[in-house]
């Protein structure tokens, strides 16, 4: 018998097999993205895991290297930087990072050894077989300036590789007591890679403390508690990334898949289910816009926010000028109930990137909130939303 964290668990050894099978009272798998017991679960209790799954070519070549002075200042102060990907515009992207300062005797070179790592998502891989294809992919795919560093740059050491092309969120939820009791997935097997950031962890943090809260209040049966995780589980995964919830649209294909059913979108496809929500925004006041735009939590957002409102994009702009200098008593409400409280500003900004992400029906939830909390006196502004 052994304990580890307060987990009693067995070790049963296989007659001649190396492996062993363990026994658990309540078992967590943190294996992470590339864990067995998807395949375990169908084999094992004829469980196909709900998932939606994403296209996105994502690859990347890291090597160390010596930098040595190009004979352009800038480049040679660009210690530690790059550009990023920026889809569809650019599917390529570079960054460097100085590692530590070295001796030599070579006065052209900076003194300065640096990791470097070439990037892409679209399936733009960057090539490793050799330096000299890199440099010429480099040539093609990045800005000019990087191309120039990458050439005055030594390598100490191999290319390394990285591809992968597809990623997927996993919905546990409509599986209910198939599941099987005192068994949590969790962690990097059940979230989607952000191609755009390289972001990947916001979705298994939150995992883990809504974990934390359910074995906190110590009036869930054990048997329990698998079921309460998976529903809270699905309920996170569904919602967008923390750092950038606007890029999944510019991801040039998506295949979605529900069960057996494959569903293809492109490109065009993802911006039309966008442009839904035009119509129902633009039902919105222009000053309720600019409350709107200054709650946007990313620059994505905003972008995409804008997008939808092309056409007024100017007078929007105008508005933002004159600093809210309106007489209208209902928008000074509003402003009110968002400045009251720290949450009420958190719930805003989530109904908000809700709105421009997703879909026409989240527009019209909030036009209708917006014509209900237009007509509230100022004193009971802040209970209807508590």
């Amino acid at each position: 018998m052994n304990i580890v964290k307060g987990v009693t668990y067995r070790c049963k050894y296989n007659v001649g097999s190396p492996s062993c099978d363990l026994y658990g009272d309540f078992i967590v798998d943190c294996t992470g993205g590339n864990s067995s017991s998807t395949k375990w679960l169908n084999e094992g209790f004829d469980l196909i895991v709900p998932s939606e799954q994403m296209y996105y070519g994502c690859g990347s070549v890291t090597f160390i290297g010596e930098r040595f002075k190009t004979g352009d200042p800038m480049i040679d102060s660009i210690t530690m930087g790059g550009c990023t990907v920026n889809v569809p515009t650019r599917n390529t992207g570079m960054h460097v990072s100085p590692m530590r300062t070295i001796k030599t005797a070579n006065e052209n070179s900076s003194g300065i050894l640096s990791a470097l790592i070439c990037h892409c998502v679209n399936s733009e891989f960057p090539p490793n077989d050799s330096y000299e294809n890199l440099l010429e992919w480099t040539k093609t795919h990045l800005p000019s300036e990087y191309y120039v560093m990458l050439k005055s740059t030594k390598v100490l050491g191999p290319l390394v590789p990285y591809r992968r092309a597809i990623n997927q969120r996993k919905f546990l939820k409509s599986l209910g007591n198939k599941w099987p009791q005192n068994y949590i997935l969790l962690g990097d097997a059940l979230y989607t890679f952000n191609p755009q950031y390289g972001q990947g962890m916001t979705h298994p943090c939150r995992l883990v403390r809504e974990f934390n809260k359910i074995f906190n209040t110590n009036y869930h049966q054990l048997k329990d508690i698998s079921y309460i995780f998976n529903r809270r589980a699905s309920s996170i995964s569904e919602e967008c990334w923390l750092i950038s919830t606007a890029n999944d649209w510019k991801i040039p294909t998506l295949k979605l898949i529900q069960g057996h059913s494959y569903i293809y979108r492109n490109k065009q496809n993802r911006f039309d289910k966008i442009t839904t929500s035009k119509s129902a925004l633009e039902s919105l006041p222009n000053e309720l816009l600019l409350i709107i735009f200054s709650y946007l939590s990313s620059f994505d957002l905003c972008q995409t926010f804008l997008y939808l409102n092309n056409a007024r994009t100017q007078h929007l702009l105008t508005s933002i000028r004159r600093s809210f200098n309106t007489n209208l008593m209902h928008y000074d409400q509003l402003h009110l109930w968002l400045n009251s409280n720290q949450n009420h500003r958190n719930r805003f900004t989530n109904l908000i990137d809700t709105v421009v992400f997703n879909d026409s029906y989240a527009s019209r939830t909030l036009l209708e909130n917006w014509k209900r909390l237009s007509m509230k006196p100022i004193n009971t502004m802040c209970s209807v939303h508590r």
